[in-house]
């Protein structure tokens, strides 16, 4: 019995609706994103211990060991691999320790925010950038100092939904920052102080659990609460952040392509679901 985790993916004629095969891998694959030049990165689920790893049992050698809805996690990885179609190879960008926690980016750059460890984890992961045609990454911002819930490249900057107080912990609120993706000084863009993204925002749409941010044209949506709303602001790179463009409304899940914003909204915990498209 084949037990190797493998992920296949697929072409989608959008006109016609036919779907044809594209391209396999040998790993479950949690995150794609398409690359200059035919590339894509896959953020891929990387056991490091698989090889001598017993099904009987588990030797507890990292903190944390457990999480809802993941179980025992120890010695697994969100790990960041490029692969060619055309040549069938998947090379690593990220090292067997490192764990990623947010992904994103373009054709032209990745960013991610990640913790490298062997023994105890830390939710105040770095953020890196990884340049697509130089095939080089960089360390933006070192380990220790953020949390972040969020974070996108606009432009040549990379913005952050993050926070910068003392206190570790993941549900404290976060603020706008920035720093060049090509490398340079941290920023603090506004003053936030408002919880982003799924996991801070208490609303009415179960914490949500869809997109947190995404940049798209000359802005940054992200998902944020105001009063017990979870609603979509919109900043732009010098952190002016717009009222709620989903005014009254609590949206858990949202899409932007452009200036075009799709999302999925409903007014209470009593009343169904709508979809929306809206132009700003």
């Amino acid at each position: 019995k084949n037990t190797e985790p493998a992920s296949a993916f697929f072409a989608l004629n959008v006109e016609s609706g036919v779907l044809t095969p594209a391209f396999s891998v040998p790993a479950q694959v949690m995150q794609i994103i398409a690359l200059d030049g035919g590339d894509f990165a896959l953020l891929c689920y990387y056991d490091r211990q698989a090889a001598e790893r017993d099904p009987g049992w588990e030797e507890i050698d990292e903190i944390p060991f457990w999480g809802s809805g993941r179980g025992i996690f120890v010695g697994r990885r969100c790990r960041l691999y490029r692969y060619s179609p055309d040549a069938g190879s998947m090379e690593p960008i990220t090292g067997e320790t490192m764990q990623i926690e947010h992904l994103a980016g373009n054709g032209g750059g990745l960013v991610w925010s990640g913790i490298d460890y062997r023994d105890v984890y830390s939710a105040r992961c770095g953020i890196y950038a990884y340049d697509v045609s130089e095939r080089r990454t960089r360390c933006l911002v070192e380990p220790g100092v953020l949390f972040t819930a969020g974070l996108d490249i606009l432009g040549e900057r990379v913005m952050l939904l993050s926070s910068g107080n003392a206190q570790d912990d993941a549900w404290q609120p976060q603020d706008l920052y920035g720093v060049p993706f090509a490398g340079g000084s941290l920023e603090k863009l506004a003053d936030w102080n408002i919880g982003c993204g799924f996991m801070t925002a208490l609303t009415d749409c179960a914490l949500g659990g869809g997109t947190v941010c995404k940049a798209s044209g000359k802005y940054f949506y992200f998902l944020s609460s105001e009063g017990c709303r979870a609603q979509i602001f919109r900043a732009d790179c010098q952190g002016n952040i717009s009222r709620p463009l989903t005014q009254g409304l609590s949206s858990d899940v949202f899409d932007v392509f452009e200036d075009r914003l799709c999302c999925r909204t409903f007014f209470s915990d009593l009343m169904p679901y709508v979809s929306i498209k809206k132009r700003f």
